[in-house]
C-alpha cells in the first residue's frame, strides 16, 4: 500500500476515495486517520477517528488512535479518558495499557500503574511485556526500591533473552 511505502499524500487520496466509494466503512476513516496523523495534520485525524468511532462505537483501535492524537496535542486528560475507554472494551488490549502507564507516569499519577503494567505483561509477554518491564523497574528505582526493580530487570532479561531464541 501506499502508506506502507511512505507515500503519504497518495495513501490519503486512496482513503478519500474508498469513503466516497462507501462512506460507511470504517476502515477507510480509520485508515485516513492515521495517514493524516503521519502527516502531523492531527485535528483532520481526530476528525477521521472519531467517525470510524461513530460508525462503529466499539472499535478499539481508533479509540487508541484517537486517545494517542489527543496525547500528541497536549490534551492528556482527553488522552487518558479514551485510553481508559479501549481498555474497558478490550481489556487485554496490550499497547493500551501500557501507553496508558505512560501517560499516567508522565502525568506523575502513579496510582495503578503496576498494575495496568502487570497487565500488559501478562496479555503481551514479547515487545510490551519487555517495556512494560523496564518501565516497572524505573520506577522502582526512582521511588528507592532497588530490589524490586532488580527484579523486574531480571524478569525483563528474561523476556529478552527468549525473544532472541525465536530469530
Amino acid at each position: 500500500t501506499f502508506y506502507n511505502l511512505g507515500k503519504l499524500h497518495e495513501a490519503e487520496e486512496q482513503c478519500r476515495l474508498a469513503i466516497d466509494i462507501k462512506f460507511n466503512f470504517p476502515e477507510a476513516h480509520f485508515n485516513l486517520g492515521n495517514v493524516l496523523q503521519s502527516l502531523y495534520r492531527y485535528e483532520d485525524s481526530i476528525i477521521s477517528f472519531k467517525q470510524a468511532i461513530k460508525l462503529e462505537p466499539n472499535y478499539t483501535e481508533a479509540l487508541y488512535q484517537l486517545a494517542n492524537t489527543h496525547q500528541e496535542l497536549g490534551s492528556l486528560e482527553e488522552a487518558e479518558k479514551i485510553f481508559k475507554k479501549a481498555i474497558l472494551l478490550k481489556p487485554d488490549f496490550a499497547l493500551a495499557l501500557f501507553t496508558l502507564s505512560k501517560l499516567l507516569i508522565y502525568k506523575n499519577n502513579t496510582k495503578g500503574i503496576y498494575q495496568l503494567l502487570e497487565r500488559a505483561m501478562i496479555v503481551d509477554s514479547n515487545s510490551i511485556g519487555l517495556k512494560a518491564c523496564v518501565l516497572i523497574a524505573i520506577n522502582k528505582l526512582l521511588e528507592g526500591d532497588i530490589i524490586e526493580s532488580k527484579k523486574y530487570l531480571d524478569q525483563a532479561f528474561i523476556i529478552k533473552e527468549k525473544k532472541s531464541k525465536l530469530f
